[in-house]
């Protein structure tokens, strides 16, 4: 029987979604779904677990969740994926009692922490020079944007990180999956396409793409 994996976030949360979607060997043994809301497109903020949890509230930003219940009480695990804005969500006091609750109904959970910015300056050099890059300047580009990443708010970063270890919270970060530490690089194009449609949302071929390492996410959540 397949298992139910509960994606909750924002915007990323479905780019998650995505990704999950084009392995085809996990959806053969998993059921991948995102918080559906009643208006079509709405995203489920971490944050509004509290009062789901508390209240048994299933409004979220306005937005009502009708099937939020039944989603949670079917979820086997749960992985949480949001932009990363400044870490206020996972160093607040909130989301320690969002795990507060989630242990206490014996849930398995892991966090997939955003730190990819600045995927956006492929379109920028596209808008400048009017074309793609050719191998050696995509070279060039894909060494740059990993410097970025690594760099990107890193100390607000190790703060996030730093209090998920000490709690014992799984965790993965995007860069791990999407980049490449070996070669110190993080590609922006594979099969003549984009991998992301601004500075950290994905294409559809990116979605393919990531399909492959997405594997990661699935064996840490399960088997750590």
């Amino acid at each position: 029987m397949k298992k139910n994996i509960f994606i909750i976030g924002n915007s990323y949360a479905d780019n998650l979604l995505n990704i999950f979607s084009n392995n085809k060997k996990l959806v053969d043994d998993y059921y991948f779904y995102t918080a559906l809301a009643d208006n079509l497109g709405a995203n489920y903020q971490i944050e509004c677990l509290n009062d789901f949890f508390k209240e048994n509230k299933l409004i979220c930003d306005k937005n009502l969740f009708s099937f939020l219940q039944t989603q949670y009480k079917k979820s086997n695990y749960i992985v949480f994926a949001e932009r990363f804005d400044e870490g206020k969500t996972f160093l607040s006091d909130d989301f320690d009692k969002i795990v507060g609750f989630l242990k206490n109904d014996k849930k398995k959970f892991i966090v997939f922490l955003d730190d990819i910015s600045g995927a956006d300056m492929l379109d920028i050099y596209i808008h400048r020079r009017g074309r793609l890059p050719n191998l050696y300047e995509l070279e060039e580009l894909e060494n740059e944007f990993f410097e970025k990443v690594v760099n990107w708010k890193k100390n607000k970063l190790k703060k996030v990180k730093d209090k998920l270890s000490k709690n014992n919270i799984k965790f993965l970060t995007r860069s791990e999956l999407f980049c490449d530490y070996f070669v110190k690089k993080c590609h922006l194009i594979k099969d003549d396409n984009k991998l992301y449609r601004d500075y950290g949302h994905i294409t559809n071929n990116g979605a393919n793409y990531f399909s492959k390492e997405i594997n990661s996410i699935i064996n840490k959540l399960i088997n750590d």
